[in-house]
């Protein structure tokens, strides 16, 4: 705020990004202040708020578990460090987070939970033809990939710590598909969706987030008919800020740690793809605008990838697909009786012997 005829000013908020008004103005009579010696930046920080208020610290404490320190939200609102507004979405610090320890997937081993999430992309007039090249070979792949979930040990947590928000998802398997037609045969080039299907069938997934964007409705609707309404739920993603919430929750995941991707592997192979995707994938949110409700993000259409055989587009379809996981890590923490709720579990079949009555017993 500011008076006439030359009156002190006042500049107050929360900075979001480094780009703000606000933070350029701070750095810029913080260079008065180191000249002149005179205090002009005073900062309200949350140590200060919870001598004053100790119940703000359990709401603090319960935002850093959920999302984690240095999620962009947790970072900037609560302990005003804004989000450098010229840098990728995921630096180096958050690609070291997201980075698994594990290979690579073919089969599922028994007893453990699978998932899978799916992002399509449209079919290709020239996918008929399994020779011909695609009529448009810059377009994005349908992808789908296989999640196992890892839920922590009961006894994990000592006692008086908080337990994990839920459980961490690994990735450990990719479906890929570009340009085949979504429900009609060719020679040599069945329909994607009989292939896909094969495909969870293998991995026997528990349930499937499926993109129901544009192209993608057909495809998740056949899916829901074939797996059930309770074992598919469709995300649109031209829905009011979902994109913008998704990317939110899946970087809640990323800085909890509690997602995990395969190293990459061979040059053009799904891993090393994926990771060129996380590399390039830059994001903005505008000077009002809220992180959760106004964030985009994804690799720019334009951007090239450097391969051993020549340049190619980059996409973020495997990026896509992998942060869907975000949005069934939603349906989990949903709360009882609520639209989404999800119950999951491991199950087989055995057969129990059956005792006998009058073993051990004597006359």
């Amino acid at each position: 705020m500011r008076a006439a005829n030359n009156a002190a000013a006042l500049y107050i908020g929360t900075v979001k990004l480094t780009t703000d008004f606000l933070w350029q103005k701070k750095l810029q009579l913080e260079r008065q202040q180191r000249a002149d010696g005179i205090q002009r930046v005073f900062f309200v920080g949350p140590d200060r708020i919870s001598r004053e208020n100790p119940h703000y610290q359990d709401f603090l404490d319960a935002q850093v578990a959920t999302h984690g320190r240095n999620h962009p939200i947790v970072a900037s609102e609560y302990f005003l460090e804004p989000i450098d507004g010229a840098g990728g979405l995921f630096p180096p610090r958050r690609r070291a987070l997201m980075l698994g320890s594990h290979g690579r997937q073919r089969i599922p081993d028994p007893g453990q939970i699978y998932v899978a999430t799916l992002d399509v992309a449209g079919e290709d007039e020239a996918a008929t033809d399994p020779i011909a090249r695609l009529a448009n070979p810059a377009r994005d792949y349908t992808v789908a990939t296989i999640f196992r979930v890892d839920y922590p040990p009961a006894d994990a947590c000592p006692r008086g710590q908080a337990s994990a928000p839920g459980p961490t998802f690994c990735a450990v398997d990719v479906f890929a598909d570009h340009g085949s037609k979504h429900f009609q045969d060719a020679p040599g080039r069945p329909a994607l969706i009989h292939r896909l299907v094969a495909f969870l069938n293998h991995w026997d997934v528990a349930h499937v987030i499926s993109d129901e964007s544009g192209v993608g409705l057909g495809l998740t609707s056949w899916l829901t008919s074939a797996f059930g309404e309770h074992r598919v739920t469709g995300f649109n993603f031209a829905g009011s800020g979902a994109k913008a919430a998704l990317g939110s929750a899946f970087l809640s995941l990323v800085e909890t740690g509690r997602f995990r991707y395969w190293p990459e592997g061979q040059p053009l192979g799904d891993g090393w793809w994926f990771w060129r995707q996380v590399e390039a994938c830059g994001y903005e949110v505008p000077p009002d605008g809220r992180f959760d409700r106004d964030l985009r993000w994804g690799v720019p259409a334009a951007h090239k990838t450097p391969t051993p055989t020549g340049s190619e587009p980059t996409h973020d379809d495997r990026l896509l697909s992998a942060a869907l996981v975000a949005h069934y890590d939603r349906l989990l923490a949903a709360r009882p009786g609520g639209r989404a709720g999800l119950r999951l579990g491991a199950a087989r079949s055995a057969v129990i012997k059956p005792a006998d009555p009058l073993a051990g017993l004597s006359f």
